[in-house]
């Protein structure tokens, strides 16, 4: 006897597919639901038959639902070969930021217990190519890897991959490093992950070697690194945390990952003079040299966009086709907008384009979300006497006399560093980053090859 599903016409099995994926897009936007829609269980048969795709393809995981994980997805490859995304969520008996051995290495035991755990269940899935069947409402789809997202928190709050801005966010604490022993167990081998982002809440143990080594064994085909191992808003100025960020970034360089998203420490130290410490200064040589194997690099939470720059002309990028650099701080010498620091770093942008040959567009992002400036460049052309390039400028709450200036000195610059701008957008930017009026961020898009192809269209059009 036909059930209430099958007998529906194809159409109306459509609508009711798109709302529920439009329902599971919203939700997954949302950033401090207890129970995510996409973590409860959709028990309908019909629905599953129908709609495995949306079911599994985004799933959240806490620790004490690994079995169950196990239990409902795990053993039917019919479903693992759905999920696109985890999100693995640990809840510690002790604060992160407790001062106690014991605490401390009860809240270990409990991370890399539980990490280890979901390793070995991941560890049997293979990417295998999966094909629409003929019945409307399918879609296809090819199973190309997995998205995990790693974060831990203490009593009822969980953190979710979606919380407050980016896609990914972390929190590092000035704790040591745990004992080499409880690290010491090897990690399952899971050759679906592809794409690995560390939260903001997360224990202290995830060091610099607790990825080399959780890459190294559990994560041969990793691709992808998203870590904020800092709190942004918390005045950095701990050598630890800036000596963690290079470890981080020989790690990606070691293990050949071609795409990074890093938070580096915030940039208030600051001399009398307005100028960053020599110190800061050359490290920034350090984060250009260590990038040099990236396709895509997103550098967030920048002490000095301008040293940054600077250094790319000294070093060869032969792979990097998105550069996005963000700051708050960019402008720190002069209350923001500072003209005439902006045009030396667009110069300095303009110029190191020619030592990046694959490059299809650089970002510069600064300001807060009320002041914010974007200005973007899209090499066409890059080799001749006619160099052309795509330039656009977006300004959000800057005074109209003070970007005119502004943007007088970027065609000034273009003319002097022989770029001939055969595209020049110029437009307002609302300081809402999900407004329709404002340019793509890199935080919207998964992936950087959609994040290109996106502001290609929008330069073009």
């Amino acid at each position: 006897m036909p059930n209430g599903w099958s007998i529906l016409p194809p159409e109306l099995r459509q609508i009711i597919y798109d709302q529920i994926n439009i329902d599971l897009t919203e939700d997954q936007r949302q950033s401090n639901d207890a129970t995510p829609f996409t973590s409860l269980p959709l028990v309908s048969r019909e629905f599953q038959r129908e709609f495995g795709y949306v079911n599994f393809r985004y799933l959240v995981l806490d620790q004490h639902r690994l079995k169950d994980f196990e239990r409902i997805v795990s053993k039917h490859r019919i479903r693992w070969a759905f999920v696109r995304r985890i999100d693995l969520r640990v809840q510690l008996p002790h604060d992160n930021e407790t001062k106690d051995a014991v605490a401390a290495s009860e809240n270990e035991d409990v991370f890399l217990n539980t990490v280890h755990e979901f390793m070995s269940i991941v560890s049997t899935w293979r990417k295998i190519p999966m094909h629409s069947s003929k019945r409307e409402g399918h879609r296809p789809c090819l199973v190309e890897g997995v998205k995990l997202h790693l974060g831990s928190s203490t009593g009822q709050h969980l953190s979710t991959a979606n919380s407050p801005a980016p896609i990914t966010h972390t929190e590092q604490q000035d704790t040591q490093q745990p004992e080499a022993d409880t690290i010491a167990r090897k990690f399952a081998r899971a050759t679906v992950i592809e794409s690995l982002a560390i939260l903001r809440r997360h224990p202290p143990c995830i060091t610099p070697s607790f990825l080399d080594q959780l890459i190294d064994q559990g994560m041969p085909c990793l691709e992808k690194l998203s870590n904020e191992a800092w709190d942004i808003n918390r005045i950095s100025t701990n050598r630890q945390d800036r000596d963690e960020c290079f470890a981080v970034l020989d790690v990606v360089r070691r293990r050949k990952i071609h795409s990074l998203d890093l938070f580096q420490p915030s940039g208030h130290t600051f001399c009398s003079n307005g100028i960053p410490e020599l110190e800061l200064r050359s490290q920034s040589f350090m984060y250009a040299m260590l990038a040099t194997g990236l396709r895509y690099c997103c550098m967030s939470n920048l002490f000095d966009g301008l040293d940054f720059v600077s250094h790319i002309i000294n070093v060869y990028y032969p792979h990097l086709e998105c550069l996005v650099l963000r700051s708050q701080h960019l402008t720190m010498t002069v209350p923001p907008p500072n003209p005439h620091y902006l045009s030396v770093l667009f110069k300095l942008a303009l110029c190191s384009a020619a030592y990046m040959p694959k490059l299809q567009v650089m970002d510069l992002w600064n300001g807060d979300s009320q002041n914010r400036l974007l200005v973007r460049i899209v090499p066409m052309i890059r080799t001749g006497p006619n160099r052309r390039i795509a330039i656009a400028v977006y300004a959000a709450s800057i005074p109209q006399d003070e970007l005119r200036v502004l943007l007088d000195q970027f065609r000034q610059s273009c003319l002097t560093s022989r770029w001939e701008p055969v595209i020049w957008r110029e437009g307002r930017m609302e300081p809402a980053e999900d407004s329709d009026h404002s340019p793509p961020h890199p935080a919207s898009y998964p992936d950087a090859h959609r994040y290109i192809k996106r502001v290609a269209e929008t330069m073009i059009s």
